[in-house]
């Protein structure tokens, strides 16, 4: 309320006491409940039971509850107590100050009066000496009364201030009880409202430091060591204080960090540097402290509030303060939400200010005013994509926003279909990431519409990856980022190469997102529909991609995929709990596990993007690392475990690598009836993951009870005709075989030209 002048002063102190009172009563009965319980935790706490745990860790929270409440309670009434009887006697004094001013300004008007008739008396020629007399006299008397009227208006305007101050100094103790979140962590650590305001306090003070020491700021020399020192020391004294640092970013945004943070850059040699230093390791560390106790919706601003402010104000004629945005976004408890807001910022930016007008999704993305002469700018956007890396949903928030799917297209187009002229400062690690992150968050969610942003954003992905990203510099993590990406439907990449009535499409596939029968025929799943020329690019620039056999790890990555794939089909079909397939359903698995190789062979076998050499190398590598896991990948049931005592029954088959040639022994435990076939350097990936398809599928039925001659008969479909007995060769066709060589062709460029099929915009 607005005080006028020479008026009683405003407010109502006995009101404050009874709001007091109030609050002190409720503060009472809060410290009773407390007592009350007090019995009970006891009880509790000499139980060791389960449940007795669980019920004494909820006592105890609302114990502490209760006393943190109370004790903010007490302090708001002490408070309001202190601030009532200032304000009485504050409006008693200006009140005692109304009544001498009145009756001073009467007087002054009085005697003006008789000062005025005793001057018109003297001009009509009246006695002179006692008009005179009688004039001075009233005048003299008029200024007493005049110097009593501003003797009474000064105590007023006194009573004034002093409620004034009184006011604010009472704001200032129940302001601090008003921020619920910093208050409730610091009592929950066991602290006192009297620390939690020499906390408060003290960030305010380091606020009015920092602005004054940034750049623009009006201090010496001298008051910047002074303050400097002060700052320094503030912060260091306050390293992971919630409450210092709540109130410090409260007055300080981001743009007054990166101006306080250029001006101690600013000066050649400066005696401060030590000083300095703890400043910087401080103020970003206390940003990450602050930032994690702010709600979703306040750390997206935050975000964006970073990017904006490192464009400096107008007039300072500065380069951007991109380096300091990345230093605040890079303290390591920064949550995800600060980073999706900056994320999506500095997206705003490269759609909206790219230097090449008319083609923003295409041009640039780092070209972008205010940063196009910035060298920091590049540091800024893989800070903020670092991370969206360890984001989860936010990562998916931002390549693929919820309700938007255009946008998350345009988002796709523009990261993962461009890339830097001289690539990204990290070559693609936090980009990369933040994809990877995402599909794989979607994919694993329980939501259906999450799925379905995944499915779509790695359909869509797929598309723009050979356009931009992997025509670049790549990292081998950046590689492995794009591969995982992949992950989740490693049983769902052929679906793009049939035209939906089962026959081959040489057109683009446009992005869809598609319900498929689960591995297991247990119910379905989302999947996307990828365009096959696009992914076929993909696997060949991932798996290729200028990299020595030895260090190619987006083509080992690939194979372990590929591998572990394979091993949850022969899991679905021929593993523990499946004994109720038929045998129809175990052969459509395994036909679908077959298809599905042949698509990530049939990628690095792609003629447009790999040389010959390249080729044979990697299909040589993926023989080999085959061969090597098929012997070594563990069985659902171990033979040495699960045949117990038999012995003449027992089938092993084995994989060994020797030389050039495959050797497939199948042998009984005491090798009385040795049977090996060899397979000479001719042997196909395909030959090699058929005989491990079969390995699993008997070893799985002897374990379960069948004999071995019944699943080595039972199986027998399960092997190509170049590792089958005699009679066993005269049987009919390898369908198998050629559905994996149907979806190899394909991919591998064999069936159709991926230049006449491309989806690239």
């Amino acid at each position: 309320m607005h005080d006028v002048e020479f008026q009683p002063l405003t407010g109502r102190p006995a009101e404050l006491t009874s709001t007091a009172g109030r609050l002190r009563s409720v503060a009472e009965a809060l410290a009773a409940a407390t007592r009350a319980a007090a019995p009970v935790r006891a009880a509790l706490a000499e139980q060791r039971n389960g449940a007795a745990t669980l019920a004494r860790g909820r006592v105890e929270d609302i114990t502490a509850r209760l006393t943190t409440t109370a004790q903010v309670l007490e302090a708001a009434a002490a408070t309001l107590t202190v601030h009532a009887a200032v304000l009485t006697t504050t409006q008693d004094d200006a009140l005692r100050a109304i009544a001498r001013r009145q009756v001073a300004e009467s007087r002054r008007l009085h005697w003006a009066q008789v000062e005025l008739t005793a001057r018109w008396e003297l001009s009509l020629g009246s006695d002179l000496v006692t008009a005179t007399a009688r004039a001075n006299d009233a005048a003299t008397r008029r200024i007493e009364a005049s110097t009593d009227v501003g003797h009474a208006e000064q105590a007023w305007r006194a009573a004034r201030d002093h409620k004034r101050a009184a006011s604010a100094r009472a704001a200032a103790q129940i302001q601090p009880l008003s921020d619920a979140r910093a208050l409730s962590g610091h009592l929950a650590a066991g602290l006192d409202l009297v620390r939690f305001r020499a906390s408060w306090a003290r960030g305010a003070q380091a606020s009015e430091l920092a602005l004054a020491l940034g750049v623009g700021g009006t201090l010496d020399a001298a008051g910047r060591e002074d303050a400097t020192a002060e700052l320094a020391r503030l912060v260091a004294d306050h390293d992971g204080d919630e409450v210092f640092w709540s109130r410090f970013y409260a007055d300080t945004g981001p743009g007054d960090v990166y101006a306080l943070l250029a001006a101690f850059g600013s000066h050649e040699g400066d005696p401060l540097m030590e000083q300095q230093r703890t400043v910087v390791t401080a103020v970003r560390d206390g940003f990450g402290t602050w930032s994690q106790t702010l709600t979703a919706a306040e750390q997206h601003a935050l975000g964006q509030r970073v990017v904006d402010d490192a464009d400096p104000p107008a007039g300072m004629h500065l380069q951007p303060w991109s380096s300091w945005a990345a230093l605040l976004l890079g303290a390591r408890t920064v949550p995800s939400g600060v980073h999706l807001g900056a994320a999506e910022r500095l997206d705003d930016h490269a759609r909206t200010h790219s230097l090449f007008p008319g083609a923003a999704n295409r041009g640039e993305p780092l070209l972008v005013a205010p940063y196009s002469d910035d060298p920091h700018a590049a540091d800024l956007h893989v800070v903020a994509f670092g991370g969206l890396a360890r984001g989860g949903s936010a990562a998916l928030d931002f390549f693929a926003p919820a309700g938007d799917p255009a946008l998350g297209r345009d988002r796709v187009e523009r990261w993962l279909g461009t890339a830097p002229f001289l690539g990204w400062a990290d070559d693609g690690t936090a980009l990369t990431g933040t994809l990877r992150e995402a599909v794989l968050t979607g994919a694993a969610s329980d939501r259906t519409a999450e799925q379905e942003r995944a499915a779509l954003l790695v359909a869509d992905a797929t598309i723009a990856l050979p356009q931009g990203l992997l025509r670049t510099s790549l990292s081998d993590e950046a590689v492995v980022h794009v591969v995982d990406t992949y992950a989740p439907y490693m049983g769902v990449l052929r679906l793009g190469l049939s035209d939906g009535n089962g026959h081959p499409t040489t057109s683009c596939v446009l992005p869809e997102v598609v319900r498929v029968p689960a591995p297991d025929q247990s119910g379905t799943r989302v999947a996307p529909l990828i365009d096959p020329a696009s992914l076929s690019a993909v696997i060949a620039l991932t798996s290729g991609a200028d990299r020595a056999e030895a260090a190619n790890v987006g083509a080992r990555r690939w194979d372990e995929l590929s591998a572990a794939h394979h091993r949850t089909m022969l899991a679905a079909a021929y593993g523990p709990g499946t004994t109720a397939h038929d045998e129809e359903t175990q052969r459509a698995i395994i036909d679908s596990a077959m298809q599905d190789l042949g698509v990530i062979s049939g990628g690095q076998a792609n003629a447009d993007l790999l040389d010959a050499q390249q080729r044979d190398d990697l299909a040589a590598a993926r023989i080999t690392f085959f061969s090597d896991v098929a012997s070594v990948l563990p069985v659902p049931r171990p033979v040495s475990d699960a045949i117990g005592g038999f012995t003449a029954d027992v089938v092993q088959t084995v994989i060994v690598r020797s030389g050039s040639d495959l050797v497939f022994d199948l042998s009984t435990d005491n090798h009385s009836d040795q049977v090996v076939t060899t397979i000479g350097e001719g042997a196909s990936l395909y030959d090699v993951v058929a005989i491990h398809t079969y390995d699993y599928a008997v070893t799985q039925a002897v374990a379960d009870g069948t004999s071995a001659a019944a699943a080595a008969e039972q199986h027998a479909h399960l092997l190509p005709p170049v590792a089958r007995d005699e009679d066993l060769r005269g049987g009919p066709p390898d369908h198998r075989r050629s559905l994996y060589q149907g979806t190899f062709d394909a991919m591998s460029g064999v069936s159709r030209q991926l230049d006449q099929s491309t989806c690239a915009p």
